[in-house]
């Protein structure tokens, strides 16, 4: 680091560095990479760099063998947050954070590099895709996830549109009770949808030969919906587990199946999470204190065929935000808060096994 009259730097590469950003962005204690800080006497700016696949590079056991230190695919982490003065009181700050998979055998021009690939062990046809649904709220032991109907819908490489129940496609059920003509998981109960895409032969179609895969479902009450397959899981090997990831969420705790619809399942694999950030603070004026943050979310899958250059791309988008509001005259103080948040907003990422 180093300093000249009222502006400074410091750059850390190390391992445990506390790191906030905001509350709705970035918060790690044990942050792995390179810090950069910059202030001044009305700004101040951090940059984040880290490779979160391998935080800490290889063990000298590990050389050779066949990880993601063989440079060809790796996570990364880059992150950003300005804080800037608005007057003598007031600062406003500015974040960004992205994670994503890299593939170091791609062109420069293979697309926007932060928008994430498909690693080597990702790009491979699917042979199983697994559909679970569960109750939301377990703990009631009723009125869960209710499964009425369920299709499975197949988009070949030349465009080709091919749904399960015209083509005799359809998946093992197991699970769930049967009841009033649907499908039932209360409480610690679950209905999986299994489809073998490796038996998939239609049409001269097999799974080498899908670009996309989606399933609709026709669900009511308090149900959570997810998913996996065959490349989604935390390991290698036999002792690997498939890894399930929610995709939707029923909006409350519905017990009348008043939310009965249709509901699409577009699949693909994590490849990229992002997320904007503005937040404020006025720390005093005239016994008036604001303080808050807006954030946007956006997500990142794709579909894997390797025999495509481009992939089928799921984007899933969601937003949070609080505020604070206190005011104070002796002998008197009114604080306010509002927040808001969306199910599905995620300050997380799924690190697959490159």
């Amino acid at each position: 680091g180093d300093r000249r009259g009222v502006s400074s730097y410091r750059l850390m590469v190390g391992d445990e560095i506390h790191t906030l950003f905001t509350p709705l962005t970035f918060y790690k204690p044990r942050y792995n990479g390179l810090r950069l800080d910059i202030g001044g006497r009305r700004h101040s700016a951090t940059l984040l760099l880290s490779r979160v696949s391998d935080p800490n590079g290889l063990s000298a056991a590990q050389v050779g063998t066949f990880t993601s230190g063989n440079g060809t695919n790796a996570t990364h982490l880059l992150g950003g947050h300005a804080n800037m003065a608005l007057g003598e009181l007031t600062r406003l700050g500015l974040t960004y954070v992205n994670v994503h998979n890299a593939h170091t055998q791609l062109d420069l021009n293979h697309g926007n590099p932060l928008n994430g690939t498909l690693t080597v062990l990702q790009n491979q046809p699917l042979r199983k895709l697994w559909v679970r649904l569960r109750d939301d709220s377990p703990a009631d032991r009723s009125d869960g996830a209710v499964l009425l109907a369920y299709d499975i819908v197949l988009v070949d490489t030349s465009g080709q549109e091919l749904r399960g129940s015209e083509i005799g496609f359809l998946p093992k059920i197991e699970g769930g009770i049967r009841r009033g003509g649907a499908l039932v998981a209360d409480g610690s109960e679950q209905i999986l949808l299994e489809y073998d895409l490796q038996a998939l032969d239609v049409a001269g179609v097999h799974s080498a030969d899908l670009r996309s895969a989606r399933v609709e479902l026709d669900v009511a009450n308090d149900y959570r919906v997810e998913v996996a397959s065959n490349l989604q899981k935390d390991g290698r090997g036999s002792a690997a587990n498939t890894v399930f990831l929610t995709e939707l969420r029923a909006p409350g705790n519905v017990r009348d199946r008043s939310n009965t619809g249709v509901v699409e399942v577009d699949y693909g694999l994590p490849v990229a999470n992002e997320i904007f950030g503005l937040d404020w603070d006025l720390p005093q004026w005239r016994g008036l204190s604001l303080k808050g943050e807006v954030a946007f979310n956006r997500r990142l899958r794709r579909y894997p065929n390797p025999a495509l250059d481009r992939h089928h791309q799921v984007t899933r988008t969601a937003g949070a935000g609080y505020a604070h509001l206190a005011y104070q005259r002796d002998p008197w103080m009114v604080f306010v808060e509002a927040l808001s948040i969306d199910d599905d907003y995620a300050t997380r990422y799924w690190v697959t096994d490159p």
